[in-house]
């Protein structure tokens, strides 16, 4: 394993042995940390979470195992969950995980204890004799030490993996929401209650409403804990459409299930003040639609104006007095011609009563290919609104661009005014092997403002954790 940081001094790059701070000027990167499995072939950070005092930062993925030698590496990556020191970028521990199965592990997503003592991680690991199963650990957040670890296969033993995982705000349950395959059928949504402490299963729902194919997406949870809610999309019931379902944290008791033709999937999902907040993908491109917490009630439905030519949603943030909802993705602005997509990051802003729009911003990297919003956060003090993915540099392989630096896909991270949409800085990332596929894949920001990105960049081998810091602005 190896963690190696960058000081980003104007153009240039200064490679260093290990990460330490930076000028902190808003935007600069304070420090970059990479970490290269075992396997030195593949390594995906695919998201992020940040302790509540702001002292430690956890990255979890997928990571191509040593053991896998002479086999074919996409089908040999364990789970591989990281820690850092927050101000250093020093790495703290790393903790792995091989599914009994001994083949392909993801760990999809990562949450924190309200205490800060326990992080859990979930995802999808080959079976014993199953194809894939959901596989949720936890560990000690002090030294990565595994506490717990349980699985759960549906009754198909087929495709079952988890995508979004919660912790009460007692810290008392742990909740999985995943997909699964049914007996008769394809994928359902399934979410699953966990004891914290022991990792005793207190609870299973599945739905499928429709008796096709339901895929969840993700999932959040009320602010007092008494709810959970899961968004996806389904099909069967004469179209595809979003579906979303709010399940009662205690006993998994359905509460309401709503879908919605607009969007047609459901990607990401925020709650406040009594609202819960699907967007995704659908005929307006980006589409956003409110419901009522209590009772699944559509308050509102939200599309762009101007309207693109095509466009998906990834992810959705509120601000903390929940007066605006913030969205990001992708959208085609302009026609092909002779390049990829030449799609780019597009965020936008709306009244969370009314679903009126604000503002709305796009970010066309410098390549003028594709730029692929993914996640988003907020400023503690709801002034920024911050954006990161991937983006077209010049010469890349997505690129419309020739010329020199060849970069390829980079990181791009974007601030904004939150009132305005103001663009307040751009900082991009290109790995050290540069001109090729580099992609921030998630986003968390700390209690003191902090800024981390994480995601997967070209390294010595193939591909690398990458996360990076930047400061307070």
């Amino acid at each position: 394993m190896k963690a190696i940081g960058i000081v980003t001094l104007g153009c240039c790059l200064l490679w260093l042995a290990s990460p330490i701070a930076a000028r902190s000027d808003p935007g600069s990167a304070v420090w970059v940390a990479r970490y290269d499995g075992p396997g030195n072939f593949l390594d995906i950070g695919q998201d992020v979470a940040v302790s509540p005092d702001g002292e430690m930062v956890y990255v979890t993925g997928l990571s191509d195992a040593a053991s896998g030698a002479g086999k074919y590496p996409l089908y040999w990556a364990d789970y591989a969950t990281v820690a850092y020191d927050a101000n250093t970028g020093a790495e703290r521990w790393v903790a792995r995980h091989n599914g009994p199965g001994d083949g392909w592990d993801s760990a999809n997503a990562i949450a924190l204890s309200p205490d800060a003592r326990a992080v859990y991680v979930t995802g999808g690991v080959r079976g014993t004799d199953t194809r894939r199963d959901i596989g949720t650990i936890a560990y000690d957040a002090t030294d990565g030490t595994e506490r717990w670890v349980a699985y759960w296969d549906g009754p198909k033993q087929a495709r079952d993996s988890g995508v979004a995982v919660l912790v009460s705000p007692d810290g008392t349950r742990v909740f999985v929401a995943g997909r699964s395959d049914q007996v008769r059928g394809p994928e359902s949504f399934v979410t699953i209650a966990y004891d914290a402490a022991t990792g005793e299963q207190l609870w299973t729902q599945r739905v499928n409403e429709c008796g096709h194919r339901a895929v969840a997406w993700a999932a959040a949870q009320s602010p007092d804990g008494s709810a959970v809610f899961v968004t996806g999309w389904e099909a069967g019931c004469g179209r595809i459409q979003a579906r979303t379902v709010a399940l009662d944290a205690t006993t998994g008791g359905l509460l309401w299930s709503e879908a919605s033709s607009q969007p047609v999937a459901g990607y990401a999902i925020a709650i406040s003040n009594g609202s819960v907040f699907i967007t995704g993908t659908g005929r307006n491109g980006f589409d956003t639609v409110a419901y009522d917490a209590a009772t699944g009630e559509t308050q509102w439905l939200a599309g762009l104006d101007p309207q693109p030519r095509y466009g998906e949603a990834w992810s959705v943030a509120v601000s903390p007095d929940g007066r605006r909802v913030f969205v990001t993705g992708l959208a085609q602005w302009r026609p092909f011609s002779g390049c990829y997509y030449r799609d780019d990051y597009t965020t936008v802003a709306y009244d969370s009563a009314t679903g009126a729009q604000i503002w709305l911003k796009r970010y066309n990297g410098p390549g003028r290919g594709e730029d692929f919003a993914q996640s988003i956060g907020m400023s503690p003090d709801g002034a920024t609104v911050y954006v990161t993915g991937e983006s077209s540099g010049f010469g890349g392989v997505f690129s419309c661009r020739t010329g020199d630096p060849r970069t390829g896909q980079d990181y791009a991270t974007v601030a904004y005014e939150a009132g305005t949409g103001d663009r307040l800085w751009v900082e991009r990332y290109d790995s050290p092997e540069r001109g090729l596929y580099d992609r921030a894949r998630a986003l968390a920001v700390s209690p003191d403002g902090a800024v981390y990105v994480t995601g997967e960049g070209h390294g010595g081998g193939y591909r690398d954790y990458a996360t990076i810091k930047y400061p307070t602005a």
